[in-house]
Parts: C-alpha cells; structure tokens; sequence
C-alpha cells in the first residue's frame, strides 16, 4: 500500500510517530489514539485495495462516530472517493445519490464496531460513471433545481490545499480541541474531522442532538475542555439564546450563513471570530474574514493562490457575480457533464479550474467582498443549500399537475422556507397537508421540507406567465407580520401573565391548538431554544429535548408545574410547621428550578480529624442523627411552590479512601471531592456525602454538601459539631448531652434573625465595634418593582457569616472589622493609583451559565486586578470620608438608565437583592516573588452566589504589592447592564482597596 503523497496524510501519520498516546479522535463512546486511529485507516486503505477498488466512490453511513474518521483516512489514503451521506436521510434520496455516484461499495460498521469495506453488486440501472479526477478525493451531494440532488467532485489535492492553508490562519495546533457538529452530508464536516488531525491536536464528535440544545453544547464542552468551535451562525445563536457564552481561549469559525452584528456581540468574549464563505463547489471555502467588533462584517479575502473578482454587466460597477479561480475548485458534477460545462470553466491565465458562484457580491472600498444575495432561487436554511426548484418538483408530482412556489422569507432573527399552494389543488386541505408534509418526509432532508405551507385561492402570475414569486412574499409578510413579530414577542413578554399557548402563536405567527404538532406548524430547532428560553424565564422549566418529545402544548403541559402562571420564586422555605426567610441567592436558584441539575454544584466542605477510625464512624453516625437534613430532599407545594424538606429514600453515601504513605493527603482530598461534588442532587439526592480518608495513623472525615443546601454559618457549625463530637469522643465521656440544634437547610436568614434576637447574639453584637450606626448605609434605595414606598431590607453585612472569624482575626487591636464594615457598604473614587493601569476583563465563570441558560445576556464574573503598594495610599479621616461619599455613590446608581430598566425588567430575579459587597482578604505566604498573587486572583470566587452577595472584594497581599479581584454574581446584573457599568466600577474600587491596606498597614 501507497498512501497518496498528500500533506495532510504525511502530518497525520508523522504526529501517529511523534505522539502515537496523545488523542486523535473522541465521542461519546470513547477515544482513538494518533496511532489507533492511523493503524486502523490503513486496515481499510488495504481493505479497498485488495478488492480492487483505488478510485472508485465509497459511500459512508456510519452516523456521527469517531470511526468515520477512520474510514475517511482510509479512503484518502487509498487514492479513492469518500461520500458522506446523512443517517436520517430518507431511504430514497440516499439510494437516489447512491444511485448517481455510482458507488463501487459501503462502508459498514458491524455491532461489535468492527469497520467494513463491502463492495456494491453493479446495477444495470445505473448511468455510466463519468471520468474522476485521479488520486481520490470526495463528493458531496447538494440540492439540484431539476428535482434531483447534484453531486460535487472534489479532489483530494484541492482539500489537501485548503487545509494545509488553514492551519496557519486558524491558529491550529496540538492543543487545539475542536467540537465536530456539522452534519456528514455537510463538506464542513470534513473540515472538522481532519484539521485538527493535520496539526496534532483532537477532533470531538458530538452527538447529533449537541448542536440543537445550548444545555448539551454548554456541558460537552466543558466536559471535553473544547477550544475550537465551528458551525453556522444559526447554530451559534441558538447557542447564546441558550445562555453560552465562549470563553476567553476559544476560536469561533462560523460559515455558510451572513453574520449579524447582534450575534458578533454576543460571541465578542471568544479570542477570535472568523467569518468563512464558499460554495461547496470551491472545497468548503474560499474567502475568509477574521471578524472584530465595530467593523465592517464582510466575506474577506480568499487563500493564496485563489483568484476571485466581481463579474458585472457595466464597466465600472462594483456589484455583481462573483467568480472564483484556483486550487480549491471543484472537478465538477458527477455525471452530469451539460451542468459542469455551464458553472465551471478553465482559466486561460492560470490554467486552473474556475467557478460561477452564482451569489451576488459588492466590492468594498477596502477590496473585499460583502454578500447581497443569489441570482437565482437559491437558498439557505440553517447553511444548507436548497434549489427551491426541487421542493416545487416534489410537491407538484404529489399535487398532480398543479404548480406551487417555495420561497425563503427572511425576518431579523430567521429564515423559514414556505410553500404556496393552490386551494384547488387539494380536496380536504387540513388532510391532504398532512399527507403532503409525510410524502416530502421520504424524498427531502428536514431542513428542506417547507415551515410552512399555505393555500391561496390563486398564486399570482407576472407579465412572462410565471409566478410572481415577488408579489408572493410582499402579501405574505404583510399577512403575517413577520417583520414585527419581534416587537409582537416584545410586547408579550410585558405581559404579566401569558399562556404557553399565546406565546407558541406569536412565536409562529399563526392559532396554534392544544393538540397541534408544534413542528407541522413552523416550529425548528431555533425556535425550540426561543421557546425553552422564554419559559425558563417564567420559571417554567423545560430542556430541548422535552419539546422534541413532546410536541405539543398539552403534552408539554403535563411536565411543568402551572404551565399557564408566572412562577413566583419562593420567599420562604418550610420545615415542619417554621417558616424560613429563603437567602436571594437560593430564590434565584428555586425560581429557575435547576434543581435537578448534578453539575451546578460548588461544595462546601467540613472536615475533622480523629485518632481512629471508630472514633471517625461514630462521629458520622451522630452527625447524620443530629443534623437529618443531611439526608433530605425539597418538593414543592403550594402557587408559591414553597419548598419542603422531605426526606429522601436512599440513605447518605459513605465512601471511604485509603492512601498510600506516598500519597499527599490533600491533593487526593481534592481530587476525591471533585469527583463526588457532581453527583450530589439537590433535589433528588443525595445532598452530602461522607468520607473517610485513612492513611497509616491519620484518619479524616469529611462531609461535603451541595452548596444550595447550607450556608456559609451552618457549614461552620457542622465543623464544629464534629469536631465536639471528635473531642467527646477521644475523652472518653460518650455522647450523652445532645449537640446544640442549628438551623440547617435553606435556614440562614432565619438564624440571624434568631441569633440578633437572641441574648448570645445581642451580647456578640455589643462586643464588636460600633457599626449598628452604618445601618443607614444599606441600600436604602432598594424598591420594589411595583414601584411602591422604599423597602428597607435586613442588609446582608460581612458580619453576618464572619463576625467569629474577624474577631479572632482582628483580636480588637487594629479595628479592622469596623474597616471592613465600612467597605462593605460603600466605593468611591480614589486618587491613590492612575486609573490607566487598572485592567477591567469580562471573564467566563462556566458553572454559573452551564445549567442556567435562562437568561441570554447574562455574562460572567467581571475581574478587576488592581496593583498598587501601600506607600502610595495617604488618606486621612477614612471613616468621614465614606460616609460622605455613600450618598453621592447611591446617587449615581440610581441615576444608572440600564441598571433600573434591569430591576424593573427582571423583577422575578433577586426582588429582596442588596447592592452589599462582601470581602475577603489573605496575605500571601508565597516566597516566590513571580508567583504570589496570580493563581488565587485567576480561581473564581463562590462567595458571591454562595452566599447571596452581588459583589465580592477580594485582596490579596504580597510583601509591599496588593491585587484586588472585583467579582460580580451575574445573576444580579445583565450583559448591558455590566457594559454600562464597566467604567462606572472601575472608578470606584480603588477607595476598598486603600481601606484594606490602611487597616493591614497599623500591623
């Protein structure tokens, strides 16, 4: 066996040499090597050829796996032609392409996995195979305008060309991890299944359902730590309708639809943004634009080596067809040679294959290219190509003789494909609709199977005797309003209490019935992610996958609590016959009912250390008697939906770990932790888990619980009830007086209301210093969304969870707490530092978003890192000057345009919030001089949402140096509203950080 001298085959089978263990090839079923993946395409080049079968076509249907790598290498690697055909094509149009490639043989995956070239019996029927380019390559079929799909040829030195190009202007390299989602009939799958292969890093096959549910993308792509995504923007703004938001690392190649500018903003946090454009005649793209905020989207500039220019009727115009000449062109149309000779053509002054594109350009003043439209009735849907002709020709042979029109009717936010019929052409309409949608069902892909099919007493006719496709689409968007569906939508959601049923009928622009099928009646993949999108808003809980089941509005009625009511997020929780203030941060969670959810967990953790194991059990087994709540569940009940403890059936893990004497024991805390923080289930249990960790004479128990289930305070006093418990025990004196009872579950509001009122409290309050008075400081402004008289609400002050730990830190001596208060309810402007070297970043806290897509432009934890040295903060009459400065800083808040339209915009989310800072400062130990303050500043924080804090003001020390992290739970505030804000904070965290440093400075 030969591999073709191909570049990319000889970097795939070096990177099989140099790193024959690192990943090629993943899915969900598991992981390929560099050098099984090598090993087992040259199986199948040696398949091919010892049947006799270099240069023939192989059509491929294995479905979306990693083994259809493996076939595909082969068939390169064997000089022959791959075609790729989609699983859930109908049966026909997969024999119909079949039938026009003129296969020679399948590829076949037996049950055990096993790969299989299986040679094709010749079938007379078949037209004559016309003349294929030698040394391989691969076809991709398109829809054809005669009613039959066309297929592409395409060689394997012009692929062979644009991926050794794309390496160097994508940035690939052997740490780029790419998430695969295009369909296999799409050419950008290949694409995807081989770039990272050519430079040594790792293709990720998702699943098919991936691309359609933001939940799915967002979780796979944490899970595979993705770093490259590709698809089109439909597919990218289903993503960030969804709530995804790209990270910081990530490389975006979007293609085969125009970009808007809208969607470029809410990718904008990713490292870069390419917009790709080519037919599928020019090996998957020719041209290729690396996109930037505030500028010009275009179609930019094609790969060295291609030729591309303008075709115009008129000297000196600037739009027209555009033309492409190079490499990258195709060989032409299998088997139908009158088509090749009207679209292709030979460049005389270069010799190489040339292409009418047929899509019409305009010339920008900097010489690129900007998309208008077709010059035919070419469409796309979603990036697939459809000639409507073929959809007319099916839906006519089905009406008998009677002609229809397809056309593509384009809003801001889509584009549906419709169908017109005429009223005669059908007996009994509401049947024979249904019985046409199920006969395209077995000819045509999904995406080319009209939304919407409408009947008209006549189709309109223009002066040539052919249908007015013009005067079609003016009369149907003005019968339906498309192009203000968006303000309709807009309008709905100020509706206080709109049905599922009005928003679906707005949402599709027609009366939808309880028992419609949602999908025979316009509804697409991206209107699922609107619709999943806006109840999860109302507090309906839905995934993607819920409607695709469930089609339609009763059955969808059935799997979500009042279908027909605003969700109001539960202000108390009840345990027994006591009712609970629920902390802001808990009612955000409830509300949007992720409870169910096992990846939204950041655990806290309570350990204690004992001198044998016994002593460990018997600690664990009084823990779990005193504290039950440990193993208890929430179920909902009431309008309100107020939670409940309800105690779970299955009882609280136990696991235990023995270390080595070479094991370190808190890395393998930590990486035992991680493991178990993700399966706890705030809902469904288990809530906590128990460890026991032994290694030679030390033994450890910890018990970790899901973080929505107790509070920064409760975590402390199960601590210390293991640890009194730990200490009875060694003593000898057993475990006859009980544990003092604590506020557990979803308690602590409650407990401090208890703990002020209580005479432990009150005398705890009078021991520190005087802060009672700076309760005037809280945010008094705060008002209901109703607009009625300012509520005061009990601030959340850093005292609240802190107040033991800052006395033992603070011993009284420096004042430090009464610092810290202060701080806590205010910022101001400082002249301590030049504000330019302060860096302001969004930054992606992936947890919060994975499992929340409920709001579309919510963002991340915005960072602040703020150097500067002690020496240069001289400020005198700190006290004076905050209090000063808090009426001016209230002042301007309230002044804030986007953050009051966000309050009252949002009164479902956080309605009892406080604008408090929480803060926490460490002194760095490091001695290393290059490594104190980065890696803790870069770690997000878990105060904030943990907590119920908006913001959290984290310092860190180093000898004379201080940084300062600003983190924002972004659930109190939108994307537009932090982009307002960005400055505004900027200019105001400098005064926290001179507190801190004058206070450490009296040390």
């Amino acid at each position: 066996m030969h591999p073709q001298r191909l570049f990319i085959l000889e970097k795939i089978l070096t990177n099989a040499l140099k790193h024959p263990n690192s990943e090629a090839v993943k899915d969900g079923n598991g992981t390929f090597t560099y050098s099984q993946l090598v090993e087992q395409a040259k199986r199948i080049s040696t398949q091919i050829e010892e049947q006799h079968l270099c240069g023939s076509v192989i059509n491929v249907d294995v479905g979306r796996c990693k083994e259809r790598v493996v076939v595909l290498l082969g068939i390169l690697m064997s000089g022959s032609f791959y075609l790729p055909l989609e699983e859930e094509w109908p049966g026909k149009r997969k024999q119909v392409v079949c039938n026009q490639a003129h296969i020679s043989a399948s590829a076949k995956l037996t049950e055990n996995s096993t790969l299989r070239i299986v040679p094709q019996l010749n079938d007379g029927n078949r037209p004559k195979k016309d003349p294929v380019p030698s040394g391989g390559g691969y076809l991709i079929f398109t829809s054809g305008s005669t009613g039959t799909p066309k297929g592409v040829v395409i060689a394997a030195s012009s692929l062979d060309y644009v991926l050794k190009n794309s390496i160097e202007r994508f940035n690939v390299s052997n740490s780029t991890k790419l998430l695969a989602v295009a369909s296999p009939a799409f050419d950008f799958s290949i694409f995807e299944l081989l770039l990272p292969l050519v430079a040594g890093g790792t293709v990720c096959i998702a699943d098919k359902s991936i691309p359609k549910n933001p939940d799915y993308f967002e979780q796979i792509s944490k899970k595979w730590q993705i770093n490259c995504f590709t698809g089109t923007p439909t597919m990218f703004t289903m993503m960030t309708m969804g709530g995804w938001i790209p990270q910081t690392n990530a490389t975006l190649i979007l293609g085969g639809e125009n970009v808007s500018n809208l969607l470029l903003k809410n990718l904008s946090t990713a490292n870069q943004i390419w917009n790709i454009y080519g037919p599928t005649e020019t090996t998957i793209y020719c041209l290729s634009k690396k996109l930037k905020l505030g500028e010009e989207i275009t179609l930019g500039k094609p790969l060295p080596g291609t030729k591309v220019w303008v075709q115009t009727t008129k000297k000196n115009e600037r739009t027209g067809e555009l033309y492409v000449v190079g490499p990258s062109v195709g060989f032409g149309y299998i088997n139908n040679i009158e088509l090749t000779k009207s679209n292709f053509f030979t460049d005389s002054s270069t010799g190489f294959q040339g292409y009418r594109t047929g899509d019409l350009v305009s010339l920008t003043s900097a010489g690129e290219m900007s998309f208008i439209g077709r010059a035919d009735n070419q469409i796309k849907i979603h990036g697939y190509r459809i000639e409507t002709e073929e959809v007319e020709n099916h839906i006519n042979a089905f009406l008998g003789g009677h002609e229809s029109c397809v056309s593509a009717i384009k809003s801001e936010s889509e584009t549906r494909l419709v169908a017109f019929l005429p009223k005669n052409a059908l007996q009994s309409p509401i049947d024979s609709i249904d019985a046409l949608r199920n006969r395209l069902k077995l000819v045509l892909p999904n995406y080319a199977i009209p939304s919407n099919i409408l009947l008209l007493d006549e189709l309109p006719i223009n002066s040539n005797g052919k249908i007015n496709r013009v005067l079609l689409k003016n009369n149907y968007l003005e019968k339906v309003n498309i192009s203000n569906r968006d303000n309709k939508l807009a309008q709905l959601r100020e509706l206080e209490k709109p049905t599922m049923t009005q928003f679906l009928s707005n949402l599709l622009d027609e009366e939808i019935g309880d028992d419609d099928n949602l999908f025979a009646h316009g509804m697409n993949s991206l209107k699922v992610v609107q619709f999943v999108s806006r109840m999860r808003r109302l507090g309906q809980f839905l995934n993607v996958r819920d409607v695709y089941q469930n089609p339609t509005v009763n059955q969808l009625k059935k799997i979500i609590i009042e279908t027909d009511n605003v969700f109001i997020a539960p202000k108390t929780c009840i345990l027994g016959r006591k009712e609970f203030r629920v902390l802001p941060s808990q009612r955000r969670f409830l509300s949007h009912n992720i409870t169910a959810s096992h990846s939204f967990v950041e655990s806290v953790v309570a350990s204690v250390q004992a001198n044998t194991m016994i002593d460990l059990q018997v600690c664990a087994e009084i823990l779990v008697k005193k504290f039950p709540e440990i193993s208890y569940g929430l179920s909902f009940k009431g309008r309100e939906q107020h939670p409940h403890l309800v105690k779970i059936d299955e009882p609280i893990m136990v696991k235990t770990i023995k270390l080595s004497p070479t094991d370190d024991i808190q890395s393998k805390i930590d990486e035992t932790l991680e493991t178990s923080a993700s399966n706890l289930n705030i809902k469904n249990g288990p809530i906590a888990v128990l460890h026991y960790f032994t290694k030679r004479d030390t033994h450890l128990l910890v018990l970790v619980i899901h973080h929505w289930a107790c509070d920064a305070l409760t975590i402390h006093e199960y601590e210390s009830a293991l640890k009194e418990l730990a200490e009875t025990k060694r003593a000898g004196i057993g475990i006859s007086e009980p544990v003092e009872e604590i506020p557990g579950f979803l308690q602590y509001a409650g407990f401090l209301e208890d703990f002020y009122n209580s005479d432990k409290g009150r005398k705890k309050i009078e021991q520190l210093p005087d802060i009672k008075r700076h309760d005037s400081l809280s945010a008094s402004w705060y008002r209901e969304s109703n607009g009625s008289n300012p509520e005061i609400l009990p601030p959340l002050y850093i005292r609240d969870h802190s107040i033991r730990l800052l006395q033992e830190r603070d011993d009284g001596q420096y004042g430090l707490l009464d610092k810290l208060s202060l701080a806590a309810l205010t910022n101001a402007a400082s002249e301590c530092l030049n504000l330019d070297n302060i860096v302001v970043d969004v930054t992606r806290n992936g947890r919060e978003q994975a499992d929340c897509p409920v709001l579309p432009s919510m963002t991340g934890w915005i960072s602040s890192s703020v150097p500067f040295f002690h020496k240069h903060c001289r400020f005198n009459s700190v006290d004076e000057e905050l209090l000063a400065l808090n009426t001016e800083y209230e002042e301007m808040l309230q002044q804030e345009t986007a953050w009051n339209s966000f309050r009252s915009n949002s009164p479902h989310v956080y309605p009892e919030a406080c604008p408090t800072f929480f803060l926490n400062v460490t002194r760095s130990s490091h001695k290393n001089e290059a490594s104190p303050l980065s890696t803790s500043l870069i770690r997000g924080s878990t105060y904030p949402y943990s907590y119920g804090y908006p913001i959290e003001v984290r310092t860190q020390y180093f000898n004379d140096e201080a940084k300062v992290r600003i983190s924002y739970n972004n659930a109190y505030f939108s994307k537009e509203t932090i982009e307002q804000f960005l400055d505004f904070f900027k200019e105001h965290i400098l005064l926290v950080s001179y507190i801190l440093a004058n206070a450490l400075e009296r040390e």
